[in-house]
């Protein structure tokens, strides 16, 4: 479509300002941090483990540049993740170009209004740009594979079936996941070549597909391996994934939250209708809804085996045949003036009015901030499932940003999306973030009897150390009496270190005894705010006090 050049400066333009005014080269979540202090330990393992073998890629990526401080990794990483970002929008709207070639059973004014709203009916789009991620730069080659794909299922030009084999196994290194993709493909296919006008060219063309895919997954596990893990490793990751995935614990509210910026009212209504438009179709045009429905069934099934979490980077893989039925669920909208009102109010108002949230057993809120001021008391103790610690007081709709939502990903408003990624919200976030790390080195450096304790191995400290000229040269060890971990932090003849609880009772009792019973100044950093609120209302200890919403602080003992 001629349009579309449009639309990709459009989209240059939409990134030109969320680089000026909203992405924050700082960590965001403990995954960002991970991944770079891995390389910051000199990418040996036996000192640091990657983040996780599932981005080998992005590691392999990393070490091809050759940086080696803290600020460069970590920019590099950034903005890589953030052009992908780009990429992947972009890619997007040349894959429903291919897609429709030709095809007049959408409208191509109408296709183009999708393009122009995609961003806003998804936000997570934006929110996965603004983060180290590696999903974006394999799922950009992902999409140019699917595009070279379809270019051969209309040419059957064996060529463009070779190149897009090959990106696919491209991208798969830098998230082992997309093999999950492969579905899609065939599903895609029977789109185009319905099983119903089997002939014997089919039969060929279908032939040619299964050998791509078996060879895409042969190259697929080459590039792994040249990114540093052999089949045991890939056989270990999927083990650990799969386990990890069915023993976590499931809590309603963070599958509401995560769900909230992709899984928004404007998609769920465009794919709602898109069964309208398609059940419309195939009076016209007889078997067009069991295609779809086959491309529906076939990329869907990798969840049906695995489970369903709505997320953005858990189901991107959906995201292409998603974009189908948004396609169709658009024309059906716009073509009706009151189901077009209804639609364009359900893009608007989760950007403009968000929803705020008075509530006890956590830091967060009202708005899209952590607000430590609050004073909340919380009678339960800390448990990491919010359904089981959260009570919501109020609820407020506001011209502002919403209830702030912490997720793995990193944080989320309740709507009210404009504040939070055009006016500052998340800049700021980001930015106390790491003004409340500073303020901890900050302490350690001015004051050597300040023992410094985390709930867990988690890496932000760490690659800040390396920001303040500090390093590392070994991996945790344990204290005598093993309740505890520390790692030793060198910057020439100054030391500091940092202790990680390894206790296998509760981490919250351990913390509330170990600072009663210490003479000495004591940090404690965890990664759950609602553990420091808990901490907080134990009223035991009146030198405690809050550096932030991760961490408190207890002086010691007057003597």
């Amino acid at each position: 479509m001629k349009q579309t050049k449009y639309i990709i400066f459009y989209y240059f333009l939409l990134f030109l300002f969320l680089y000026l005014f909203t992405l924050n080269f700082n960590y965001v979540e403990g995954d960002d941090a991970a991944t770079i202090l891995y390389h910051l330990c000199g990418r040996n393992p036996l000192i640091q483990q990657p983040y996780a073998s599932y981005n080998s890629g992005l590691d392999f990526l990393i070490e091809l540049t050759n940086y080696q401080s803290e600020e460069s990794l970590r920019n590099f990483a950034i903005l890589v993740s953030f052009i992908s970002g780009f990429l992947v929008l972009v890619l997007y709207a040349l894959f429903l170009d291919v897609f429709f070639e030709g095809n007049n059973q959408v409208s191509v004014k109408n296709r183009l209004y999708l393009y122009i709203l995609l961003p806003f009916i998804v936000p997570d789009i934006i929110f996965h740009s603004l983060i180290i991620n590696a999903t974006n730069i394999s799922f950009a080659f992902l999409l140019c594979s699917l595009i070279l794909f379809i270019k051969f299922l209309r040419s059957n030009r064996n060529i463009l079936l070779i190149f897009s084999t090959i990106l696919f196994a491209i991208a798969i290194p830098f998230r082992w996941t997309m093999l999950i993709s492969l579905p899609l493909y065939m599903g895609i296919a029977l789109y185009f070549y319905p099983i119903q006008y089997y002939s014997k060219d089919t039969f060929k063309l279908f032939f040619k597909i299964i050998l791509a895919n078996l060879l895409s997954v042969i190259l697929a596990i080459l590039f792994i391996y040249v990114t540093g893990y052999n089949l045991h490793g890939i056989y270990e990751t999927i083990q650990f994934t799969t386990g990890y995935i069915e023993n976590s614990e499931k809590s309603l509210l963070s599958i509401l939250a995560t769900g909230s910026a992709f899984l928004t009212p404007s998609l769920l209504i465009l794919i709602f209708f898109s069964f309208f438009k398609i059940y419309e179709l195939d009076k016209n045009q007889p078997k067009t809804f069991i295609s779809i429905i086959s491309l529906v069934l076939l990329s869907i099934s990798p969840f049906i085996l695995f489970g369903f979490f709505p997320s953005y980077k858990f189901l991107i893989t959906l995201f292409p045949m998603l974009l189908i039925l948004m396609v169709f669920g658009l024309d059906y909208l716009l073509k009706r003036k009151w189901l077009k009102i209804i639609f364009l109010i359900a893009v608007i108002a989760p950007w403009f009015i968000g929803i705020q949230l008075d509530v006890t057993g956590s830091f967060c809120g009202p708005g899209f901030e952590l607000n430590t001021n609050k004073k909340i008391k919380s009678d339960i103790e800390h448990i990491e499932n919010p359904d089981k610690r959260i009570k919501i007081e109020g609820i407020n709709l506001k011209l502002d940003s919403g209830f702030y939502m912490p997720m793995p990903e990193g944080p989320r408003p309740l709507y009210g999306y404009f504040y939070a990624i055009f006016v500052n919200g998340w800049k700021n976030q980001i930015d106390l973030f790491t003004k409340e790390r500073q303020n901890i080195i900050d302490l350690l450096i001015k004051d050597k009897n300040i023992i410094f304790i985390q709930d867990r191995k988690t890496a932000f400290i760490s690659c800040d150390l390396y920001r303040n000229g500090y390093e590392t040269n070994s991996s945790f060890k344990k204290v005598k009496t093993g309740d505890l971990l520390y790692r030793d932090f060198y910057k020439d003849n100054d030391t500091l270190k940092i202790f990680v609880i390894n206790t296998i009772g509760s981490k919250t009792d351990f913390i509330q005894d170990y600072l009663k019973k210490a003479d000495n100044p004591v940090i404690f950093r965890s990664s759950y705010s609602s553990m420091i609120l808990d901490l907080v209302n134990n009223d035991y200890n009146e030198e405690l006090e809050l550096i932030g919403p991760y961490t408190i602080y207890k002086r010691g003992s007057k003597k």
